[in-house]
């Protein structure tokens, strides 16, 4: 018990009430002197305790109280509210037990001041202590709640459809013609409990008694609406459904569609086939059975058997002819000044092929640049050679000069494509160039002979007497030559296969693959022979496909834009090929033919593709061998005349066909696909 006793007031309990209870003292309000008094006066009674036994509640009420502290009085005097709420603290914390001995005398004046301060902090601990109640309950609900927004997001409390296995429908047996229905009652229901059938179980038929052919088929009665059908027990031996299985079961049809349409029956070696299958392990016995005999037509339905005309299969051969040829892409109209100046701010590239980079500027100017391949044969490089441009603030001319010139090539412009030729000499009037061939010709008639060879087996109508500008001359054991470059060197080419042929050793610079006397067909025998595996379904540029032709075989594909401009096929030309499998040669077909275009052997790993007219007209000199068959002038002049005629060959002055004595060789100047038949004609009359 808590008694408050204001200042001067007395205390009216009992002796027992004081003994348990605690007495609080208000601070007083009247002045500091008269405090002073009571609290001198308070000291002075504080002074004759008494020991016997526990003065009264009044003596001790009616003692002074000694005057707090200024700044706990100042504290307490502030708010009386927070008096009581300590005194309640006090009252649930600190009330003595029944056996706690009684106070004996009143709070002298050295404890009282002590109250007040002890109150003050026992209110703020419990201060805290609440609101660290409040904050872990508020933490507590928010987590709880958490909780509840987290289970409604991710949870989805909508009902799953549980699905029922149902059982499989056994096939039917077929019916047999049943009597008219009689009357019967209702089977007494068996005691064993019993389970419901899924709803979309098969209900099984009931069974048909069997009647006479005579009697007529009758429907089965109606079912009664809204009778529901008995349980039946369920059949453990019918196996479960595959849940893979995605169709519903067929339901029980009624009675009048059974017999219409009945199920076949099962055979003992269907079922054999059934469980042999691998399907079964995977699909469980809900695998369909198929009777093998419904996809045999009867002998009455038979494609032999019907009246209906059948419609003949087109003819591949014609039908490849109908097909129209592929499209010519549409003319180009190229201002050759204009691109070759189209400016460039920097190029460069490392190790790039040559005709690569060709091919490059084709695409970028538009303009057609062509490869003489006797250009690259003259600078004694090959196609593929690698080179390195580094220019900035170029244009496409620089370009193209500062790749070929410095190989020893010229760049010729005509008229709207530009052709890469060998190297030509400067001035308008062609110098002489004196070739020493004493080796080949002892006297002046050997050094004529050797004349008229090379004037009848190097572009015969580019000489005088053809009409040509080109002269030869017979010097003392030399021959002189005025010609353009491209003669020249093809006149350097044959004096030295020449030599090669009478068994001498070439006296050139050039490499000694270049004087092979070996047919230009047989040295590309074996890459033309290479296996390509590409297919060009859908039209693509022909310069693409003859890139990836290059990439798979290793060679060199050259395409004179000359020959092809002329028919109207620009770079812009497509062409599809399906090449799986195949020799180069039939996949070069195979893109060509449809273009009326073809190829033409340069060396063992260059190719050139032009127009097949072109290719028919273009003339090589080749050397055969023909001594088993002539060894003299005389049989030789014979076995000319008779390849004339075999051959049918024109009197053109683009054709030659000489025999050297001395090589016991026939020198001859045909298109390739006459060497071919020369070379064949040849071999039939070796043949025994």
């Amino acid at each position: 018990m808590v008694q408050i006793v204001a200042p001067g007031a007395t205390a009216d309990l009992t002796s027992s009430e004081a003994a348990n209870a605690k007495t609080v003292q208000l601070p007083p309000t009247k002045s500091p002197g008269k405090s002073s008094t009571q609290s001198s006066s308070s000291s002075r009674s504080a002074k004759s305790p008494s020991a016997d036994k526990p003065r009264p509640s009044k003596t001790a009420a009616s003692a002074p109280v000694p005057k707090p502290a200024p700044a706990a009085a100042s504290a307490a005097a502030e708010s009386s509210e927070e008096l009581f709420a300590d005194a309640a603290e006090m009252l649930s914390n600190d009330a003595p037990s029944a056996s706690s001995t009684p106070t004996s005398e009143a709070p002298t004046a050295e404890s009282a001041p002590s109250e007040v301060p002890t109150a003050i902090v026992q209110s703020s601990k419990f201060a805290a202590y609440r609101m660290a109640a409040m904050i872990g309950g508020g933490v507590v609900v928010g987590g709880l709640l958490l909780a509840l927004i987290g289970r409604a997001i991710l949870v989805d409390d909508s009902p799953v459809a549980q699905v029922e296995t149902p059982a499989v429908e056994t096939p039917a047996q077929p019916e047999t013609p049943a009597e008219e229905p009689k009357a019967e009652t209702p089977p007494a229901e068996e005691p064993v409990a019993e389970e419901k059938l899924p709803e979309n179980s098969v209900e099984p038929t009931e069974p048909t008694v069997p009647k006479t052919p005579a009697e007529e088929v009758k429907p089965a009665p109606e079912a009664v609406v809204g009778e529901e059908p008995a349980e039946m027990p369920l059949d453990e031996t019918k196996p479960k459904e595959n849940p893979f299985l995605f169709d519903d079961p067929v339901r029980a049809k009624p009675a009048a569609e059974d017999v219409a349409s009945e199920a076949p029956e099962t055979t003992d070696e269907q079922r054999m086939k059934f469980a042999n299958d691998p399907l079964t392990g995977v699909l469980g016995e809900s695998f369909p059975l198929f009777d093998e005999s419904m996809f045999d037509a009867p002998e009455s339905q038979s494609i032999a058997d019907t009246a209906e005309p059948t419609v003949p299969l087109p003819d591949p051969v014609a039908a490849a002819a109908a097909e129209p040829v592929i499209e010519k892409p549409a003319p180009r109209m190229v201002d050759i000044s204009a691109r070759l100046s189209d400016p460039y701010i920097n190029a460069r590239f490392r190790e790039i092929p040559l005709i690569d980079h060709l091919r490059n500027l084709t695409r970028w100017s538009t303009i057609p640049i062509s490869i003489d391949p006797l250009a690259l044969q003259s600078a004694d490089i090959a196609g593929d050679k690698k080179i390195n441009v580094n220019q900035s603030g170029t244009n496409t001319e620089r370009l193209l000069r500062g790749a070929v010139e410095p190989l020893r090539m010229s760049v010729d412009v005509r008229g709207d494509q530009i052709r890469i030729v060998p190297l030509q000499q400067a001035g308008n009037q062609p110098p002489t160039i004196r070739f020493q061939v004493a080796d080949l010709a002892a006297d002046d008639k050997a050094l004529a002979e050797l004349a008229y060879m090379l004037t009848h087996l190097v572009e015969p109508t580019s000489w005088q007497g053809a009409g040509g500008g080109n002269t030869c001359r017979t010097g003392k054991k030399e021959l002189q030559l005025a010609a353009d470059s491209t003669t020249v060197f093809q006149s350097l080419v044959l004096v030295e296969k020449l030599r090669v042929a009478r068994g001498l050793d070439p006296r050139s610079r050039y490499d000694e693959s270049l004087f092979k006397l070996e047919h230009r067909s047989d040295q590309a025998a074996k890459m033309l022979d290479k296996k390509v595996q590409l297919s060009f379904a859908e039209p693509d540029e022909l310069l693409e496909i003859v890139e990836q032709l290059e990439d798979a075989t290793g060679t060199v594909i050259l395409i004179d834009w000359q020959s092809l401009l002329r028919e109207g096929w620009n770079p812009d030309t497509k062409g599809t090929m399906l090449a799986i499998d195949v020799p180069l040669r039939e996949a070069l077909h195979t893109l060509l033919d449809p273009l009326d275009m073809d190829f033409r052997v340069i060396n063992d790993r260059m190719l050139q593709i032009a127009m097949k007219s072109d290719v028919a007209q273009h003339s090589d000199v080749e050397f055969y061998p023909i001594s088993d068959l002539a060894d003299g002038p005389t049989r030789a002049a014979a076995l000319i005349n008779r390849l004339k005629a075999d051959l049918a060959l024109p009197d053109d002055p683009d054709i030659a066909l000489i025999y050297d004595e001395p090589s016991k060789n026939l020198l001859v100047r045909l298109p390739q696909p006459k060497q071919a038949e020369l070379a064949a004609t040849l071999a039939q009359m070796r043949a025994p």
